[in-house]
């Protein structure tokens, strides 16, 4: 008993042999101890999920580009949560193409891929993805949809999880990750919330792009219409003095015309 206590206090939760003579003692000193276990696990996993909110939280107040932000969360997506791969695919609305889910980020093995893809929203899983809103997850991944590469080859991963990127009523694009094993619920989870704050950051900076863009219009309109009111200014000049030349004008052959009325009764 007192070797238990002393191991507990150290906070030695290993399967080291006890004997005990009171069974009913034992029971209850296992009951604790698996208690003590399942609070030691449930802190650890409230650290870690408090840790990686701050820890994304920082990355998304200091990032200002898109394409550097969506490398940035895939990459410490991956790295904070042991999986191994991993694109950012963001909705863009085209005059000629349409809608389009384009690759902006991929990363894989500490590594920054180079890749461009681009598809439509139902196309492939990412596309039902984006359509649904719903965080899909594959245990069992097809052979020719995904393969892992690093410098040992490639292979199947096995483990799949597209997450929505949105808000509470929009969404802005996907996040395909891929491991070679699955990963905990509360990782899970907390992989759908970072998407989640980074759909506000890239709403935030469509709205400050628009708006930037309707600022530019406005004041390029606002420009123009200056540049048509100084142009209707200098014309009302213009015939303001034309008219006043043709008043001249009249005025000079109204007195053109009394002198020569005055000479013709003279004679």
């Amino acid at each position: 008993l007192q070797s238990f206590i002393e191991d507990v206090a150290r906070g030695d939760f290993s399967d080291k042999p006890y004997e005990f003579e009171n069974k009913e003692l034992a029971a209850l000193l296992v009951s604790i101890k698996s208690q003590l276990i399942a609070q030691q696990e449930e802190e650890k996993r409230a650290r870690w999920i408090a840790e990686g909110h701050a820890k994304f939280g920082e990355l998304f107040r200091q990032t200002n580009d898109l394409d550097a932000l969506a490398f940035d969360v895939v990459k410490n997506l991956i790295q904070y949560t042991g999986l191994n791969q991993g694109a950012v695919y963001i909705h863009e609305r085209h005059e000629q193409n349409g809608d389009l889910l384009i690759q902006r980020a991929c990363y894989a093995y500490n590594r920054k891929k180079y890749e461009t893809r681009s598809f439509a929203p139902g196309e492939g899983l990412a596309g039902q993805c984006f359509l649904e809103n719903e965080t899909m997850i594959l245990k069992k991944v097809p052979q020719n949809y995904i393969r892992i590469t690093s410098g040992l080859g490639d292979a199947v991963p096995g483990f799949i999880m597209i997450v929505p990127v949105k808000t509470s009523d929009h969404t802005v694009g996907v996040i395909e990750l891929a491991g070679f094993k699955p990963i905990a619920d509360h990782q899970i989870k907390f992989i759908e919330k970072v998407c989640e704050g980074f759909a506000s950051v890239l709403r935030s900076a469509k709205m400050n792009t628009e708006t930037k863009a309707l600022l530019d219009a406005t004041q390029s309109q606002t420009e123009q219409l200056r540049a048509q009111e100084e142009e209707i200014r200098q014309n009302l000049e213009e015939m303001q003095a034309t008219q006043e030349q043709l008043t001249r004008q009249l005025e000079e052959s109204k007195l053109l015309s009394e002198r020569v009325g005055r000479r013709e009764m003279v004679m």
